[in-house]
């Protein structure tokens, strides 16, 4: 599985993929050149429960963290995934 990124600056999605398939997506939109709100998280049914939604995350994450920008959790399995990954609090907005 790859979580590819496409960005048009205003907004943007994580999308993860595997054989040409979408199995999910996070999207996200820029509130200024320091924050992110994601605001949906999404795994098709039939991707269900092999992780998918948190290795989106965690690629979340990691793109905050490569360009020193904090994130807003408005989705709520966003929300539960800063509090079930505490050490992915060095990204979550105040």
């Amino acid at each position: 599985m790859d979580i590819v990124r496409k960005d048009n600056g205003k907004k943007g999605v994580f999308m993860a993929m595997e054989d040409d398939a979408q199995m999910g997506e996070m999207t996200y939109v820029w509130v200024n050149d320091e924050r992110i709100i994601i605001d949906h998280t999404e795994v098709y049914p039939r991707y269900e429960g092999k992780g998918i939604g948190k290795s989106m995350f965690l690629e979340a994450v990691e793109f905050a963290r490569r360009k020193e920008i904090q994130i807003i959790p408005l989705c709520p399995f966003a929300k539960s995934m800063f509090r079930r990954i505490p050490e992915a609090g060095d990204v979550l907005a105040d």
